[in-house]
């Protein structure tokens, strides 16, 4: 299929090329004259003898986009499943087909207002859907969170009865139950979830408070992640550390026994232990600045012998490091200038998520993506509510355009100059 994005001064399209004759012509009327839940609001446009199915996907994004490179939780994949059960519910009362529902990934979208789920349905597709809900598993197997081990055990005990033969994924899904809820707190994206622990059998629906322990583990989290906002370098920190900090039996949760005790210290190095400001130094500060002098990173009261254990050599050898792209702010709200790093690099508002936030009104949690390929970086933006600019023109949907020295970028209200 020919899949292209528009997008104008209020509404962002998904435009799909008609590839062949829908399978019946009530299904358009339909799609058009009603608002089927979780499906994506279709519009019909003729140009030249062929149909474009324009769909409205405004305030909303790709599913993988919205994930960002983050790992599928339990939320996300409850979630998804429950809305294919219910738009596999609700699609007979519109005389529409299953066959007609696309579970490709690229064709499901979430709502970055609610976090609802929406589907893409295809006059023209004629897809089992348990072929395709099979497929759809198949690719979340990949996206999942292997550390939520309810996550990873919902994940595979629904791929393999999607694959078993004649089983109806209708019927399939609405036999999962939810048997015990907890609520915890998901710092990660600062909001409450539930978690949920599900039994294919059990129809009870009864939950559990948590236990003393993980309350005081949750709140041993939430004052570190308080800290975070008032001291820049633990926020940092927080950043580069590819652990999840309230999961129990990692290296997180050794870090928070140790910020309880007021240890500062994190992690030991060839026998020395490392603070969390060193960390710090190490992962991000010596690589803005190259060319810092070693007295400025070690503490002072480290030895010649340790500095040399602590810090191997290595670390400061960054003159044949490729030079990065840098975002100059040009507006008048305080943002700051942004280092861009990495092949991939987010802005929005998400710290999470994003590696370059702009904390201001009109950007999006993850607004866009710059992409570096060869030595050249390339902007796109991702369905920003109230878009991406570079030179002046507006960028459609994951359109990708080259950036050059100079070159003006807006983000929503915020102007930055490339450099």
């Amino acid at each position: 299929m020919e899949v292209t994005y528009r997008r104008n001064l209020q509404k962002s399209y998904m435009c799909v090329k008609e590839q062949e004759e829908p399978a019946a012509e009530y299904e358009l009327n339909m799609l058009k004259a009603e608002h089927v839940p979780y499906l994506l609001e279709l519009d019909v446009v003729e140009s030249d003898g062929e149909k474009n199915y324009l769909y409205d996907i405004s305030g909303k994004q790709q599913m993988e986009d919205y994930l960002s490179g983050k790992k599928m939780g339990y939320e996300m994949l409850w979630k998804l499943l429950n809305s294919v059960r219910e738009l596999c519910s609700v699609l007979p009362d519109y005389l529409l087909r299953e066959n007609g529902i696309c579970l490709k990934e690229e064709y499901i979208y979430v709502n970055l207002g609610d976090g609802s789920l929406s589907f893409t349905y295809l006059p023209f597709w004629n897809e089992s859907l348990q072929d395709a809900f099979a497929r759809c598993m198949e690719q979340i197997l990949r996206k999942i969170d292997h550390q939520d081990q309810a996550a990873a055990e919902l994940a595979y005990q629904i791929y393999q009865m999607s694959v078993m033969e004649n089983v109806s994924i209708r019927k399939m899904l609405e036999n999962i139950k939810v048997t015990k809820g907890q609520i915890t707190d998901n710092l990660e994206f600062g909001e409450r979830r539930q978690e949920t622990v599900y039994d294919n059998h059990s129809e009870e629906i009864t939950e559990h408070a948590a236990s003393e322990e993980e309350k005081k583990q949750n709140k041993i989290v939430q004052g570190i992640w308080k800290k975070a906002d008032e001291m820049p370098w633990l926020s940092t920190l927080l950043r580069y550390v590819p652990f999840h900090p309230y999961q129990e039996g990692t290296s997180g949760d050794k870090f928070l026994k140790e910020e309880a005790s007021g240890d500062k210290f994190l992690k030991e190095e060839n026998g020395k232990r490392i603070s969390l400001k060193e960390i710090v130094f190490q992962k991000k500060f010596i690589k803005e600045k190259p060319f810092v002098d070693r007295q400025e990173v070690l503490p002072p009261e480290k030895t010649a012998g340790e500095r040399e254990l602590s810090y191997p050599t290595e670390i400061l050898c960054t003159g044949s490091q490729e030079p990065m792209g840098k975002l100059i702010y040009q507006g008048i709200h305080g943002c700051s200038d942004i280092l861009v790093e990495g092949e991939e690099f987010l802005v929005g508002k998400n710290r999470y998520q994003a590696a370059g936030v702009i904390e201001a009104e009109g950007i999006s949690r993850i607004h866009a993506r710059i992409s570096k390929l060869e030595g050249i970086y390339y902007l796109e933006d991702l369905n920003s509510t109230n878009g991406t600019y570079l030179n002046g023109e507006p960028m459609a949907y994951h359109q990708k355009r080259k950036l050059s020295k100079n070159d003006r970028i807006l983000f929503g209200p915020e102007e930055y100059l490339f450099s």
